[in-house]
């Protein structure tokens, strides 16, 4: 093992909190290894058996929840004493700990700001550009389709960053993929007198936190205040999906998701458009089986013939549905395609 620190080796005695300031500037630069129960030399000191139990239970929950990181943290025996190796590895985005970002300068972990905190954002959108176009193939004859639009998931993955309550250490900004939707949810509420309504129409910016702001705005990875969850709006229209779901939740500290709907037959959107439930259940029945017919209408929800008709004429009438054959028995309703 090396015995010195340097730009991946960190040495310390004993575990504090603070350092979780050298796990996220390992994240930031190239990932490193914090050797618990050393002195500055990298000479074995040991912890306490109990200590060490306590921190290979405590440790790993303690990052992900401060830090959205998961570390490797392992027990080491070395001469009969008891030793922790923290291994981090670097991450593909930005690590900030209570607010501020540090990186690894030699053997120190240094905080950025200013100049050096823009071009380091900076950087991560450029990082992300770049795996942007690599997962693509620009000027052949073939072009990968997104589910959702990349610059709508940026939009708001910079707007959890920017708007996160970072005083509330309990949770983290979280990404959620799913079959049919992704989430990005960021800790804290709306700033007030904001609400879910006004943010779809043309608002004045709210900065919780003015200077990740500030420093966003100047590394040209935000437009201009207030312009976020419209741009992401339009966005998805343009891609033919939903709108993105707002929710807040205010018990607590809050916190604000971003729900984008893959599938522009859900439940949600189909009650913006005027659906009803009989109408939504059919949409689900022929998302499973492929196709419906009049009469099937009529068994699932237990109605009229005439009901039945109105209801995929008007289903038709709202392009989500297409029939397909004639009039009559013979007829079959299928799913509109974008």
């Amino acid at each position: 093992m090396v015995k010195v620190e340097n730009h991946t080796v960190e040495f310390k005695q004993s575990w504090h909190d603070e350092y979780l300031k050298i796990v996220a500037a390992f994240a930031n630069t190239e990932g490193g290894t914090i050797y618990i129960g050393y002195n500055d030399r990298g000479e074995e000191i040991g912890l306490e058996k109990s200590e060490t139990k306590k921190l290979l239970e405590d440790l790993p929950n303690k990052i992900r929840s401060k830090l959205g990181i998961t570390p490797f943290v392992r027990e080491e025996i070395q001469n009969g004493k008891s030793m922790l190796n923290i291994k981090v590895p670097c991450s593909s985005f930005p690590v900030s700990y209570d607010g501020k970002f540090y990186i690894r300068a030699g053997s120190t972990t240094q905080e950025l700001s200013g100049i050096e905190l823009s071009s380091f954002l900076k950087n991560i959108n450029v990082m992300f550009d770049t795996s942007v176009r690599e997962l693509s193939l620009e000027g052949v004859a073939r072009r990968e389709i997104w589910d959702y639009p990349l610059d709508a998931l940026r939009e708001a993955v910079i707007n959890a960053l920017i708007h996160r309550d970072y005083l509330d250490t309990s949770a983290s900004i979280e990404v959620r993929i799913y079959d049919d939707e992704l989430i990005v949810s960021n800790p804290g509420k709306l700033m007030p007198p904001l609400t879910i309504e006004q943010l779809k129409e043309k608002h004045s910016g709210r900065q919780r936190n003015p200077l990740i702001a500030t420093v966003f705005y100047y590394a040209n990875l935000i437009e201009s205040w207030g312009s976020g969850i419209l741009k992401m709006i339009t966005l998805c229209k343009e891609q033919n999906l939903p709108e993105p779901e707002f929710v807040e939740r205010k018990g607590g500290p809050g916190e604000f998701t971003v729900v984008f709907h893959k599938d522009i037959f859900n439940e949600e959107e189909l009650r913006k458009r005027g659906l009803n439930e009989r109408q939504i259940k059919a949409v689900m029945y022929v998302k499973e089986k492929g196709k419906i017919t009049n009469k099937e209408y009529q068994e699932i929800s237990k109605i009229s013939e005439r009901t039945a008709t109105r209801d995929l004429f008007d289903l038709v009438s709202k392009k989500i549905f297409v029939q397909v054959g004639s009039t009559g028995k013979g007829a079959n309703y299928i799913l509109k395609t974008p």
